[in-house]
């Protein structure tokens, strides 16, 4: 068996990631061009909070792994869901685990490319990603499936099934309780705090800040509220600050000190 750590830069990412990879050592791997057999490769996930060391350090899967001849590819996720353009980091990483790292590793690693010799699978935050990455695929090739055989209804419920699948995993890793940041740049950041607070009965945060172009002093209100408060958040700021710039972002747990 071997385990191999690997860093490299990722241009969807912008940043060195890092990703390891365990695989068997029953053939040759690095003293053979072509290996005549190519390995069985899953794609595991990781959870919340952890890193791509988890699986390696906490699991028996490098001996899985030897036993069923298997490849394991484990990426690091950074605590994004792996989802594209989440509020933790703004990175493209559902595009990276499913287009970029499997170029990548496919293009020096003995794994095979058949759909029928990929497997993915994950861990609390990393079951939502494998989750997505089979309601993605499995949702393209039900659209063909339909073209091919003439009729919608079965593919359709594939698809319904597994968007209600997604929504569920969803639901259980993120939370009921979503809500929206709004972080409102502004001049009147005192005046605004005030009021927000005044009106939705929660207190907000006052950030320090200097115009990027401007190089003026300016003032960040961070102020957390539901869907269904949105359009009253603006009013009430755009009364007191017609130039403010508001900002607005998906939170998934909001957390609150216990008296």
């Amino acid at each position: 068996m071997v385990v191999m750590k690997l860093n490299f830069h990722s241009l969807l990412l912008g940043i060195h990631t890092k990703v390891n990879v365990i695989l068997p050592t029953g053939r040759p791997v690095f003293y053979q061009e072509k290996p005549k057999e190519l390995y069985q490769v899953l794609w595991l996930l990781h959870g919340g909070t952890d890193d791509c060391n988890d699986f390696i350090q906490n699991t028996n899967i490098c001996r899985y792994a030897e036993e069923n001849k298997i490849a394991v590819i484990l990426p690091e996720d950074n605590d994004a869901f792996f989802t594209d353009g989440y509020i933790q980091n703004g990175g493209l990483y559902f595009s990276y685990v499913t287009e970029e790292l499997v170029k990548m590793c496919r293009s020096i690693l003995p794994i095979s490319d058949k759909r029928e010799d990929n497997f993915v699978a994950g861990n609390s935050m990393g079951s939502g990603g494998a989750m997505k990455c089979a309601v993605l695929f499995n949702t393209l090739l039900y659209i063909i499936c339909g073209i091919a055989i003439q009729s919608w209804i079965l593919p359709l419920y594939s698809i319904v099934t597994y968007y209600v699948g997604s929504r569920t995993v969803d639901f259980i890793t993120e939370g009921f309780d979503r809500a929206k940041c709004a972080m409102i740049v502004t001049v009147e950041a005192d005046r605004i705090s005030d009021a927000l607070s005044d009106n939705f009965s929660s207190s907000g945060t006052i950030v320090k800040a200097i115009g990027g172009y401007s190089k003026e002093e300016k003032e960040i209100v961070y102020f957390i509220v539901n869907r269904f408060q949105i359009n009253k958040l603006k009013k009430i700021v755009h009364d007191i600050d017609n130039a403010a710039f508001i900002s607005l972002q998906e939170v998934a747990d909001i957390i609150r000190k216990r008296e």
